[in-house]
């Protein structure tokens, strides 16, 4: 067994493999009893014995026999291959994928083969230094006050109001009847209904002709069902809402003091201003990452945008695409939602859902080989110090003592080493980008 050739061109790498005889032979006869001990042949002879043998020779042809002997020796050719000195000096640039294996030549005296093996596709990228965004990561006051207010509105307490007359905001107790042509509407009524003014619960224009009306008054209210609206029976048509008030309320918002602080019952805070500098810094850390991950997809997007590889790897873009499908699955598995069901509310057929996660897909590798080529440009590498920095992280969240997360293969850490520089590289292209 020997390489008699090597083409090496950008996209694949083929291996030709000669395989000649006495070692032909010897696989071929080999290939031959495996074939024969199953085969059942009329007179009574006993498989495995010299008779059956040699009875077996007429019903098995030599082309099943050099298909099973090529079939049975694949893993040995491999196995021979990949300790050659000519595939270890190119197995840097192939990807981790089956090769596809070519039978070019074969008679009884020479099998002729080749191994095929796709290449890691290079990437061509545009001037990611360029890429600039905004990113305004500073909270306001009135964010803080906002946020404040919404803490107090959570535990407000509805109150009777004082003037009995319904403004935007207030909840309404109330009855009311829908006709349509002065007939009754199905399912058009009904006594002492909540609504909140402005939450937007009936069509539109009714909310709206509720404000200004009194405590115990009665009013008619001319409106008209929107083209698009669901129950298409009434859609577009005129409708009279005759309405009575049975009670007006408003909210009123809790006290901002030391009681109403401990009454939220958060660890560590028990005054007003202990609750400030808590809000302010959980509306910090929590508007840092909202920026910071909308500022990723940004840039992914102008990367994906920028990059083009000398050609697609199909076995990674394949994967991505099981990965992408697989979290969405999963996705509205939580929400007890099956695919068919979303695509239907989604307005999607299954053709379009699965193009764009191709897209998606190519697009993400087609990240993924840019950021490696900036990280090996830029000399983004990562200390043993960050390493173990960025372990003793993962054994916190995983449960998992560090001294047994270093015990993991060597395999295993390199690829976690990897993914801490694929990060460094992310987040240097985002200070980059934002400065």
């Amino acid at each position: 067994m020997k390489i008699v050739k090597v083409n090496n061109n950008e996209k694949e790498i083929s291996f030709l493999i000669d395989i000649e005889n006495p070692e032909w032979s010897k696989m071929q006869e080999k290939a031959f009893k495996n074939l024969a001990k199953n085969l059942k042949i009329p007179g009574g002879f006993r498989p495995g014995t010299p008779a059956h043998t040699e009875k077996a020779k007429g019903f098995v042809s030599q082309g099943e026999i050099i298909e099973r002997a090529v079939n049975m020796q694949v893993h040995n050719i491999n196995r021979f291959l990949i300790a050659e000195k000519q595939f270890l000096e190119l197995e840097d640039s192939l990807l981790n994928e089956k090769p596809t294996l070519n039978v070019d030549s074969v008679d009884e005296k020479k099998l002729s083969l080749s191994f095929v093996f796709k290449k890691i596709p290079t990437v061509k990228i545009g001037d990611y230094k360029k890429i600039s965004f905004k990113a305004d990561k500073e909270i306001t006051e009135k964010e803080i006050n906002d946020e404040k207010q919404k803490y107090l509105n959570r535990n407000s307490e509805l109150v009777p109001k004082e003037n009995k007359k319904i403004e935007k905001g207030d909840f309404v107790i109330f009855d009311f009847e829908g006709l349509i042509d002065n007939e009754k509407m199905e399912k058009g009524s009904s006594k002492n209904y909540e609504l909140e003014i402005g939450s937007n619960q009936f069509i539109p224009g009714f909310e709206e002709k509720m404000i200004g009306i009194k405590l115990g008054e009665e009013k008619k209210l001319d409106l008209k069902f929107p083209k698009d609206y669901h129950e298409k029976k009434v859609a577009g048509k005129d409708v009279v809402f005759n309405v009575k008030i049975n009670d007006i309320k408003h909210k009123k918002s809790a006290k901002y003091d030391d009681d109403f602080v401990k009454s939220l019952k958060i660890d560590n805070v028990s005054t007003t201003k202990e609750f400030d500098t808590f809000l302010k810094t959980k509306m910090e850390k929590e508007k840092k990452d909202r920026v910071e991950k909308d500022l990723k997809v940004k840039l992914f997007k102008e990367i994906a945008d920028m990059s083009e590889l000398s050609h697609e790897d199909n076995f990674s873009v394949e994967q991505e695409a099981r990965t992408i499908e697989s979290e969405y699955k999963n996705m509205l598995s939580a929400s007890k939602i099956d695919i068919d069901t979303f695509l239907k509310f989604s307005n999607q057929d299954k053709d379009t859902f699965y193009n764009d996660i191709k897209k998606q897909a190519v697009d993400n590798v087609k990240i993924k080989y840019a950021i490696i080529e900036i990280s090996e440009k830029e000399n983004i590498a990562v200390s043993d110090k960050e390493f173990d920095s960025y372990l003793e992280d993962i054994s916190k969240s995983e449960g998992m003592k560090l001294e047994d997360l270093k015990k993991l293969p060597e395999e295993t850490l390199e690829i976690l080493r990897e993914k801490l520089v694929f990060s460094k590289t992310i987040n240097f292209l985002i200070e980059n980008a934002t400065k």
